[in-house]
């Protein structure tokens, strides 16, 4: 789920299993770990490649899911995929707000006007690029009707904390995903911010769930917030 928001109220926090109950999902009960431990490790950062740590991810990220209060959902209405994501929603999330991912769409989006008033936190690689970003956030043709000085003030309160690139790109630093999590938890708890803007591939959903423990808004935007801040319109 690309876009995803944890808003602060009283949660537990997900915690470390070392199995997982592999029927969490809809499919074949017999089906291999390995092939989307192998999809998680080059898509979305998930390491190393190995049995105990897939159950183990698996595990925290449905907890973590299960504390999400809005979903925008990305699959293709009517198709077979879109009905697995429903299934998924109507177990695991009742009762989150859903939405479409296409009307999340930065450029002029009404939730980046409440957005700007906020303190940031912005979770993601590529820290530097925004860093130099920041001040240019008028020219992007992204935050439609916010006033200049609103967007400086936004720029000038921002806390960024880069996040490790995908493994297979860039050598870890860390033991394993698990790691780097909790290095990423602790210093989110040294910050001051009052929302967590996150681009952090397998990371982003258990920091935004993390964000709502500390009575903070977590947003996991994805690509989204290249749009947002790297690129502009």
């Amino acid at each position: 789920f690309p876009v995803t928001i944890a808003r602060p109220e009283p949660c537990k926090e997900a915690g470390d299993r070392a199995e997982a109950d592999n029927g969490w999902l809809p499919g074949p009960r017999n089906a291999s770990w390995y092939r989307p431990a192998q999809r998680l490790f080059h898509s979305a950062g998930v390491f190393p490649i190995r049995r105990d740590i897939y159950y183990r991810w698996a595990s925290l990220y449905r907890a973590a899911v299960r504390q999400l209060d809005f979903v925008a959902q990305w699959q293709p209405e009517g198709s077979f995929l879109d009905a697995y994501e429903q299934a998924f929603l109507d177990r695991e999330l009742p009762h989150a707000v859903r939405g479409n991912f296409h009307s999340l769409d930065p450029v002029g989006a009404p939730w980046l006007q409440p957005l700007a008033k906020l303190r940031w936190l912005v979770i993601s690689p590529f820290c530097e690029t925004i860093r130099a970003q920041l001040p240019r956030l008028p020219q992007l043709k992204v935050f439609h009707g916010i006033p200049p000085e609103t967007l400086a003030q936004a720029a000038s309160h921002c806390r960024l904390l880069p996040c490790p690139q995908l493994p297979y790109m860039v050598p870890p630093v860390h033991r394993d995903w698990f790691h780097g999590l909790g290095e990423m938890k602790r210093a989110m708890d040294e910050m001051e911010f009052d929302v967590a803007v996150i681009g952090a591939g397998a990371w982003s959903v258990p920091l935004a769930v993390h964000a709502k423990t500390q009575g903070r808004i977590g947003i996991h935007l994805g690509g989204t917030l290249n749009l947002s801040i790297v690129t502009g319109k």
